[in-house]
């Protein structure tokens, strides 16, 4: 496979992380790059990817000076599409310009025998219907991924898009920039529409679609998520997430889709290793209580979350690990969810374990008073962590609260040496390196410091005190959940 992309400083990071996703998943794979400046320039030569001097173009195509001087800068961006795309077709099979802004989750062998039969192949926009006539004027066609073919075809339809995009590029209904030209050269040419509706899944298709995750892979409806188009994306020379989009998120894309991109777009920023994609903020864990936890409108943003999640729960990963591991543990009568957020665990126990009594604590009152409207079967009550009662549970469960207080390390201690009967510590998110404390600036749209583990860390400091039962490794390996036996089974080691 052979790829081309073009981009100026501004878009290096996001191009990074654009170009380890490929590789990831194509180690083979050709990539050139137009690079708009040297700083771009400078980057792709060190990512070792063919580099294609902005200059070389202009000097090949005299035409883009004088385009050059008649537009802004990023619509003369638009007008390189084709150009490059003609510039490298020539002596070539096939190329395929991808956007930088792109993000490979799975490999692309579906989508290329899909259209392995056509001189040309577009994604179209798949507008989610409450959006598509309020955003068609932006053309049929997304020009993220395009793939053509070196035929008569192929060639004459770059020729014309070049030249039509030469004479004029602009930001407007009827144009939107380069892909705008596609549904009138559909009129000429033979486009395929990419029909899979993992390739180029983006902001304004997302939320119209059902998703699911199974050890790693993503589908969208029946098809593998393929990649992912982050239009719209902003962060600062930090790798801090300012914007996610405009969109409206599914919970699921939410959750799943955007944290991996978001850490690598961080990584990239701050220098790190390629493969470590968290950050580590030295010192203490700063109090969570203080801050967005306890407030009203962060309440109000989870309890949006977890309702919208709710509706669809067995198809979420996070509540089917809960339930396949508490539906094992024998004499279950009773349940102690500590930081039970808006009490998302006890509805769900109200369906999978009606027979057993269900009791949610959180620091926050805003958080429990929506526990009481999502589940008002349940018990809630307001409570700091290290003050729970744990005597007469059968089962102790903690939902990623031990990441947010204060001492982590001190929370699992706690639950260890006072919770006498079975202990559940549920998503415990897991890093490569150390354990170290992480800023997540996404968390229903709050930033939240958080501790990452260690896996055999972890896993040693539970085990030195008390036996574990059962274990589980999910979502994209980096989630544990961990089931611990009671004092009387297992005993203290």
């Amino acid at each position: 496979m052979e790829f081309v992309t073009y981009f100026d400083k501004n878009y290096i990071p996001k191009a990074a992380a654009m170009i380890r996703s490929l590789r990831r998943q194509h180690p083979d794979a050709v990539i050139h790059a137009l690079c708009c400046d040297s700083e771009s320039e400078a980057f792709a030569a060190e990512e070792g990817v063919d580099v294609i001097p902005l200059v070389d173009l202009e000097d090949l195509f005299g035409s883009l000076k004088e385009a050059r001087e008649d537009r802004g800068w990023v619509e003369y961006l638009w007008t390189l599409t084709p150009i490059v795309m003609y510039y490298l077709l020539h002596d070539r099979d096939e190329i395929t310009y991808v956007d930088a802004d792109l993000y490979f989750y799975s490999p692309l062998d579906e989508l290329y025998a899909e259209s392995a039969d056509y001189d040309i192949s577009a994604i179209p926009h798949r507008w989610a219907p409450e959006q598509a006539e309020r955003l068609s004027v932006n053309g049929k066609y997304n020009v993220s991924w395009l793939r053509v073919h070196n035929t008569t075809q192929g060639i004459y339809f770059l020729s014309t898009w070049a030249n039509l995009c030469i004479d004029l590029c602009v930001n407007e209904a009827g144009h939107m920039g380069d892909q705008g030209y596609l549904d009138e050269l559909a009129q000429k040419y033979d486009i395929y529409d990419i029909q899979h509706l993992g390739a180029d899944l983006a902001p304004w298709s997302q939320g119209q679609y059902e998703y699911r995750e199974e050890d790693g892979r993503i589908d969208v409806e029946d098809d593998r998520l393929l990649f992912y188009h982050f239009h719209e994306f902003q962060h600062n020379d930090k790798g801090d997430v300012l914007k996610r989009t405009g969109y409206r998120l599914h919970p699921f894309v939410a959750e799943y889709i955007y944290p991996p991109y978001e850490a690598e777009i961080k990584a990239i920023c701050r220098g790190e290793n390629k493969t470590r994609p968290f950050v580590e903020l030295r010192g203490s864990l700063p109090a969570n209580k203080g801050g967005h936890w306890a407030g009203k409108d962060f309440a109000s943003a989870q309890y949006e979350l977890v309702s919208e999640e709710l509706r669809s729960w067995n198809k979420l990963k996070v509540y089917r690990v809960f339930t396949g591991l508490v539906s094992q543990i024998p004499d279950r009568r009773s349940l102690l969810d500590i930081g039970c957020g808006v009490g998302g665990y006890g509805r769900l126990c109200e369906t999978a374990f009606p027979d057993m009594a269900y009791t949610g604590t959180d620091i926050s009152q805003h958080m429990v008073k929506y526990a009481r409207q999502i589940y008002p079967g349940g018990t809630f009550n307001v409570c700091e962590f290290f003050e729970n009662n744990l005597e007469g549970y059968d089962v102790v469960f903690t939902s990623g609260t031990v990441c947010l207080v204060d001492d982590p390390w001190a929370a699992i201690s706690f639950l260890l040496k006072n919770a006498p009967n079975y202990i559940v510590f549920h998503r415990l998110h897991l890093t490569d390196g150390e354990s170290h404390i992480f800023s997540d600036p996404s968390y229903c749209g709050k930033r939240i410091n958080k501790m990452h583990w260690n896996h055999d860390e972890v896993y040693d400091f539970i085990s030195a005190e008390r036996t574990i039962s059962a274990t589980r490794l999910w979502t994209h390996g980096n989630m544990l959940t961990v089931v611990v036996e009671p004092i009387a089974a297992g005993g203290w080691i």
